[in-house]
């Protein structure tokens, strides 16, 4: 059996970075794969790059975004010298130039070892990374358990074996083998976190729209039944919608707490709620496991199965926050992105989890292709409903188009986007376009720039000067919030840290090979804008 090592690089914030506190929790796909790996039989070492260097940021020069944890110099010091295969953790597009240096780091310290990498970013942008001559030989698409575990049972002739869902090169031609089938989710084959610094994180205290809780992700679900066009989750993980046994869920959170004492759990899962009675099984028997956690839904959730029971018994078995993905108050918008969604159940959900004394959020996106200066302004009017049916936060956000996304394959059809094969390195320039640019808003539509940031602060700058006066029993809900340190929304987090927590401070600079300086970057959607792209 081989002797692999995992790696997951170092998280990124940008300077300019609205974000004033951390979220980081450790790696659950790594985690899978790690524990897949050895259920096979092979010798498995996690690099934790995150994990293994918490509370350490650095500035990368001539840049502007910080790292968080270990350097790619350090990481690369930490891999065993017996490795005989590499997998590399690739999950964010907007860090490629991070990924980029770390891998060629990686092949120059070991230039003979099958390197191969996973994830959001090697699923959308494999062609494109194998292209890259940063050393890697093989790219897994999709979910990545079966796959690697096929990979390492004879690293030596990965390239003489058809493995489904990888692409590589043989000689000078592309290949990429069909994506296998969602795999079954094993009972009792939990996340290999005793392969990870995980103590390092719960003393942390950070997780997914959570603060101050010492906290664990965890996954009960694989997949989403649904396609909108601005998500990239379709092309990682298909459309095929696979549910866990809640006994098994319950069971998993029980062994995690007792080994390691985590208040919270944090939900990954793209759709959580789809099920009902499902739904209502796993509050059940989290009721009845006297657990004493709390938990959160990471992402947002879906309203169809929200009504009264529902969200009575999730908050009865330890939920604290809901978060609704409403995306827009626009119908027409909606239909454009393809999110299926009903507006006025979701209002009713949203106003029933606020009479049960839950906190909610729920954001809007603005800027997205076709979008309207008509359609953000309905948008705009949605929030004072909101703020009639008690949502506690809202989280607006200006559009990306995310390599794996049915937009970013539009955009780069009408040239908005250049081609990752025939113009590599602007390709390149928009991947660091697409996270660090807060220093320049990106229009990808017809709304300017300068209109985006109004509707920005316009939408912000509504909701918190009427939410406590609509609602004004939601400041005794904060204040308790944070003199108990159990902050809960955005709002409550920032005067949580101001308070009680110690800030972080920049020790030291790292160099990342091949970055450009800051005068030289150029926003891409502002050097071409679409309607000059559509008609050249």
């Amino acid at each position: 059996m081989a002797r692999v090592t995992l790696i997951i690089p170092p998280f990124t914030y940008g300077q300019s970075s609205s974000r004033v506190f951390f979220d980081e929790m450790p790696s659950l796909g790594v985690a899978y794969l790690a524990a897949s790996l050895r259920h096979g039989g092979h010798n498995v070492t996690v690099v934790d790059g995150i994990g293994s260097g918490l509370g350490h940021l650095k500035l990368v020069r001539n840049r502007n975004f910080f790292l968080h944890g270990l350097t790619p110099q350090e990481i690369v010091d930490r891999i065993p010298t017996d490795t005989e295969v590499l997998g590399v953790s690739l999950m964010f597009s907007h860090d490629w130039i991070l990924y980029k240096d770390l891998l060629q780091k990686i092949r120059d310290r070991f230039p003979d070892v099958l390197l191969v990498v996973g994830g959001e970013h090697a699923t959308a942008d494999a062609e494109f990374i194998l292209r890259a001559k940063v050393g890697v030989d093989l790219c897994i698409l999709g979910e990545g358990e079966e796959t690697l575990a096929e990979v390492a049972q004879d690293p030596a002739t990965v390239f003489q074996r058809e493995i489904p869902g990888t692409a590589s090169f043989r000689g000078e031609v592309y290949s990429q083998k069909p994506r296998r089938k969602r795999m079954g989710l094993a009972v009792g084959l939990y996340p290999a976190w005793d392969l990870f610094p995980v103590e390092n994180y719960l003393s942390f205290r950070t997780g997914m729209n959570i603060q101050n809780r010492s906290t664990l992700p965890i996954l009960a679900t694989r997949g989403c039944p649904h396609s909108c066009d601005f998500c990239s989750s379709p092309n990682m993980w298909g459309t095929q919608y696979t549910v866990r046994q809640p006994a098994d869920i319950v069971a998993e959170m029980q062994f995690f707490q007792k080994k390691y004492g985590n208040e919270h759990f944090v939900f990954l899962d793209l759709s959580m709620t789809i099920k009902r009675d499902w739904t209502i099984e796993l509050a059940n028997r989290i009721i009845d496991s006297q657990m004493g956690i709390s938990w959160n839904f990471g992402p947002g959730t879906r309203t169809e199965i929200m009504d009264a029971e529902v969200i009575g018994l999730l908050k009865k078995s330890g939920l604290v926050k809901l978060a609704f993905a409403s995306e827009s108050g626009s119908d027409e918008t909606l239909a454009t992105i393809n999110k299926r969604i009903n507006l006025e159940k979701m209002f009713n959900s949203m106003r029933l989890a606020n009479q049960a004394g839950l906190p909610i959020r729920t954001t809007f996106i603005f800027g997205f292709p076709g979008q309207t200066l008509k359609q953000c302004w309905i948008s705009y009017l949605f929030t004072f409903k909101l703020i009639w049916a008690g949502i506690d936060e809202v989280g607006v956000f200006f559009f990306s188009p995310y390599p794996g996304s049915a937009l970013h394959q539009q955009l780069q059809k009408q040239k908005v986007i250049p081609n990752k094969i025939t113009e590599p390195d602007r390709y390149e320039l928009f991947l660091e376009s697409i996270s660090f640019s807060n220093l320049e808003v990106q229009s990808w539509g017809e709304i300017s720039p300068r209109l985006l940031k109004i509707l920005f602060v316009l939408t912000h700058a509504t909701f918190l000067s009427l939410i406590f006066l609509v609602h004004p029993r939601k400041i005794y809900r904060a204040f308790e919030n944070i003199r108990t340190r159990r902050p809960v929304t955005v709002f409550e987090a920032l005067v949580h840290q101001k308070l009680f927590q110690k800030k972080i401070a920049v020790k030291g600079e790292v160099e990342i090979s091949g970055s450009r300086a800051l005068t030289q970057q150029k926003s891409l959607a502002s050097a071409v804008s679409p309607a000059e792209a559509r008609s050249s």
